[in-house]
Parts: C-alpha cells; sequence; structure tokens
C-alpha cells in the first residue's frame, strides 16, 4: 500500500505539470486541426417586396457541412451563420431556388462543403390588410357571485396576411380575460391581438383596450311556471303538481328582469309507458341564468 502511495505522490508537482501541458497540448490540436462539423442554420428572406409575402416552403432551415479549424468555429457562437436568400426576383405564385453556398453568412476561412436540400420551393402571394371585427374570450368565477355581462373594444384593428386566405378572415381573437374578483362595475384592461397565424398575419395595433362591464350576482325564485308536456297519443295523463317553482342565479341586470315566460320547463313523457311514474323535468334558461333548484325536483305522472 505504502508502495502505490508513494507511485502517485513521488514527484508530484512535476506529474501536475505533465497534466496540465498534455491538456494545453490537446486543447492545441484541437483549435489548429482542421474540423467538419455538421449544422442546421436558419434561411432569412433579404429583399422581398413590399406587396408580396410568403406564404409556404419546402424548408425554412438547410443543414450544411461546414470546414475549418477548431479556433475559427469560436467565431460562429457569436456570429451565428444564417443562409440569406435573396428575393428580389421574387414573383406571385411558385417560386424555385438553387441554394448556394455564397448566400451563408460565415466568415474567412470557413468552408461551405455541401448543403441540403439543394432546392428550395415556395409559395408567394400579393399582401393584403383588411378590417376585422375582435372577439374577447373570458372567463370568469360564478361561484363568486361575479359576471362579465358586456365586452367594448375600443379600437378598430387592421389585419395584415396572404391575400388569399384574408378574405376568408372576418374577426380575430385577444388573449384570454379572467376577471376573479369583483371590484367596480367597469374594468378596462388592454389585451394583446392574437393573429390567425404569427408566420403569415400581423395586426395594427397589436394589441386593444377592451372595458368588460362587472355584474354582481343575485338568486330569484320564480312561482307558477308552467309546464310544456309532450305526452302520447289517445292517453289519460295526469301531473301533480301542474307547475313548477324555479330557484335561478344569474347577473343582477337579468335576473332582476326575468319572468317566468323567460323559462321552459318540459315533460317528455312520449316514451312512457301506462302507469305510474316520477320524472324530473328539463329546465332551460335565458343565457347567463344558471339553475339552484326545481320544486318539485319529481314530478308525479299516471298514464292510462
Amino acid at each position: 500500500m505504502k508502495t502505490i502511495f508513494r507511485l502517485l505522490f513521488n514527484n508530484l508537482n512535476f506529474k501536475i505539470i505533465a497534466v496540465i501541458m498534455a491538456i494545453i497540448i490537446w486543447i492545441l490540436a484541437v483549435l489548429f486541426r482542421t474540423n467538419k462539423v455538421s449544422t442546421v442554420i436558419p434561411i432569412q428572406y433579404t429583399k422581398l417586396a413590399g406587396d408580396l409575402i410568403v406564404t409556404d416552403t419546402n424548408t425554412h432551415q438547410v443543414r450544411v457541412i461546414l470546414e475549418g479549424r477548431g479556433s475559427d468555429f469560436f467565431k460562429l457562437i457569436i456570429n451565428k451563420p444564417e443562409y440569406r436568400l435573396n428575393l428580389s426576383m421574387a414573383k406571385f405564385g411558385t417560386n424555385q431556388y438553387r441554394l448556394i453556398a455564397d448566400e451563408i453568412s460565415v466568415s474567412s476561412p470557413i468552408i461551405v462543403k455541401s448543403i441540403t436540400p439543394e432546392y428550395l420551393e415556395m409559395k408567394i402571394d400579393y399582401l393584403d390588410s383588411n378590417k376585422v371585427d375582435i372577439s374577447v374570450p373570458h372567463r370568469y368565477d360564478s361561484q363568486k357571485g361575479i359576471y362579465i355581462t358586456n365586452i367594448a373594444v375600443n379600437d378598430n384593428v387592421t389585419l395584415f396576411g396572404p391575400e388569399a386566405q384574408l378574405r376568408f378572415i372576418k374577426e380575430i381573437s385577444t388573449e384570454s380575460l379572467f376577471i376573479s374578483s369583483y371590484s367596480a362595475p367597469e374594468v378596462e384592461r388592454r389585451l394583446k391581438i392574437i393573429p390567425p397565424d404569427a408566420k403569415l398575419f400581423t395586426t395594427q395595433p397589436d394589441s386593444v383596450t377592451i372595458i368588460a362591464s362587472i355584474e354582481k350576482e343575485e338568486t330569484k325564485t320564480v312561482e307558477n311556471v308552467p309546464l310544456k308536456i309532450t305526452a302520447p297519443a289517445r292517453k289519460k295523463i295526469s301531473i301533480l303538481p301542474d307547475s313548477a317553482q324555479i330557484t335561478v342565479r344569474g347577473p343582477a341586470s337579468i335576473i332582476e328582469q326575468l319572468e317566468k315566460g323567460d323559462i321552459k320547463v318540459i315533460l317528455d313523457l312520449s316514451r312512457l309507458e301506462a302507469g305510474e311514474h316520477n320524472l324530473p323535468a328539463e329546465i332551460i334558461l335565458p343565457r347567463s341564468v344558471f339553475l339552484v333548484k326545481c320544486e318539485p325536483p319529481l314530478f308525479e305522472i299516471k298514464i292510462q
């Protein structure tokens, strides 16, 4: 054991220097040796006419094999290479380009040995613009007794994009609006617009101001709501009771004006056989109005 320790630690300073020298020699060999490196670089379009837009292409990047010394490749960490495709001669429709090494932004003495694919095909459309409507997806916590009853968008929005697709787009959305608690009857927010496809479409402006109307919840009980009955033909039917008491909740402005004619209580008896039955009713309510309970929960039905 002592012999092993003596071998390891005898002339320790000399051994450390030897290891450091070996590492330095290895680094120098890597830096000054000629290497081939395969990498993927993005394609950047240049000089495309202002009234045109690229709508589709078979690739957005190319794989290249670069040759150079190890020290030269360190420059690419800061100045990352890209393929600059000159589209000054591009026209409406399908265009094809042969990819050549001269369009790659790498500094000498690095050499581009190969490019894959060799050809790029793209479709080009006319760039157009159109006024569009804005919808605001929204959520609120009705369990906390708040409701969003109206959203007003105060800005006009222009959508820019390919002519062939733009003609079918009449409305786009913003990011979602979420209201978690009641603080004021109106809330003003600035929301980002979400284009249909961020690569093809842009908007002016890129965000809009909205004003959301917020209401507190109210509860109301509506009595003597008549039943709407679908019954089998030529059958004698009795139903107890013959009306319902419906308790609902919702925004104050809607609940205050709610009448029994706005509520539908439906009993579908068309598939029931003769005899006695206990059946719940189907309750149909106006938008933003929620059922709390129906009395009775079950109706007594006799069919003869």
